[in-house]
């Protein structure tokens, strides 16, 4: 695990998916919390479907994406920046709107990913961590959000 950290803190860029999000908050300690994590199915159930999203499109990570768009979300985590030191280096690339998030699919529990995170990126040292909550690169969403896994690879 030194060895990742150092890779991050001189510079490097670590980029997790899905519940992998949890072991860079976990072991970076980041400020950082999944909202949806161990919740209820009665509460909160979205086995696989497309989610409308904003994208902070002036961010590097999110170049030539449009303003609003779908994510796939398959049980993924979802973010919400905790209070604490060096807020500043957290940045929320992709959010959940407000409400009316399901475009397809099935949604229990829409008002605990509203305006919640789906991407962060975190300063650390001279690297960066980025928390992809949905997968990027999954099947027929390549389109749609591929862009995002690209342009964190061309950083």
């Amino acid at each position: 695990m030194e060895e990742i950290k150092s890779f991050v803190k001189n510079g490097g860029i670590l980029v997790t998916f899905g519940d992998a999000c949890g072991f860079a908050i976990e072991e970076f300690a980041l400020n950082v919390r999944n909202v949806v994590d161990r919740m209820d199915p009665k509460e909160f159930f979205c086995p696989g479907s497309t989610l409308k999203a904003t994208f902070n499109n002036q961010n590097a990570f999110a170049y030539g994406m449009p303003s609003e768009g779908l994510v796939l979300f398959r049980s993924n985590p979802a973010f919400e920046i905790t209070p604490g030191n060096h807020n500043e280096d957290y940045e929320v690339i992709v959010r959940y709107k407000q409400r009316d998030l399901l475009q397809s699919g099935w949604l229990i529990g829409e008002e605990y990913l509203s305006k919640k995170a789906g991407m962060v990126s975190v300063q650390y040292g001279k690297g960066q961590i980025i928390l992809m909550g949905f997968s990027p690169q999954n099947r027929c969403q390549m389109h749609g959000t591929f862009k995002l896994l690209f342009n964190t690879i061309l950083r």
